[in-house]
């Protein structure tokens, strides 16, 4: 049986132990993996359940890795509500962080679809158009 708490939990820790690999290898000469690490970095800030990494993103963020400050921005966007400026920065982000923002963003779809419907509730019956919630939630088509 799946459950994706667990999984949840489980990405968490090989990312954690997969960037602790990478701090290891940085005093090695023989090795350049800078990118894949700040890569990988980025990719735990976005998909992280915990505080932790956040805490850990604003002490890299003096480092001005682009992915890096795109992925803590996108998801202090989140964190704020702003979501049309998070789906303006996951636009910037290179494939794997796009699809680790997808996967951010399908955790939280309950959460944006209520508050769209509660923004455009009224008693005149106003309706958002479902070409735009469909844009802003990255879903392909409206059916």
């Amino acid at each position: 049986m799946f459950s994706q708490h667990i999984n949840h939990i489980h990405i968490d820790e090989c990312l954690d132990h997969l960037l602790a690999l990478y701090h290891d290898l940085r005093d090695s000469p023989a090795v350049n993996s800078r990118e894949r690490e700040v890569e990988f970095e980025a990719l735990h800030i976005l998909l992280s359940q915990n505080v932790s990494s956040l805490y850990r993103a604003w002490e890299l963020s003096s480092n001005k890795e682009e992915h890096l400050r795109n992925a803590l921005e996108l998801r202090l966007s989140l964190f704020s509500g702003n979501f049309i400026r998070a789906n303006r920065i996951s636009k910037k982000l290179p494939l794997i962080l796009a699809i680790g923002y997808r996967m951010r963003l399908s955790s939280i779809r309950p959460l944006l679809l209520e508050i769209y419907e509660r923004s455009h509730r009224s008693a005149v019956g106003s309706k958002f158009p479902l070409h735009k919630l469909a844009q802003f939630l990255l879903f392909d088509t409206i059916q």
